[in-house]
């Protein structure tokens, strides 16, 4: 069944907020919940395809004792970067776009039709 917690992304997002289960978004630590960290302004000037200047993101955490997880998200861009890093054995991974294409050009180009 659907539930608030479901809604992620239609959600206004706010700093602390959290999306998880009743019994995980009691704790305090904010763990083994998704929590909106931190809102702050970025530039993505050398994204190809983004007008050049500054954008609201939002970073998301998914924070456990073996490991942690981030997404940035831009409204209006999409998610703009993931990271991962593994707290025991070295496991690291870093992502961030290099080139943006919106719904609408991917259909123009693919030739897609809705």
């Amino acid at each position: 069944m659907l539930t608030v917690d479901d809604l992620l992304m239609n959600l206004t997002p706010k700093k602390g907020m959290k999306f998880c289960d009743a019994e995980e978004k009691a704790r305090t630590d904010d763990h083994y919940c998704w929590v909106i960290a931190s809102v702050h302004e970025l530039t993505l000037n050398a994204v190809r395809g983004l007008e050049p200047g500054k954008h609201i993101a939002f970073l998301l955490q998914y924070v456990t004792n073996p490991d942690d997880t981030e997404f940035e998200f831009a409204p209006g861009i999409g998610f703009i970067s993931y990271r991962y890093h593994h707290h025991g054995t070295v496991a690291d991974t870093e992502m961030r776009p290099v080139e943006y294409h919106s719904s609408i050009n991917a259909q123009s180009i693919s030739g897609l039709k809705r």
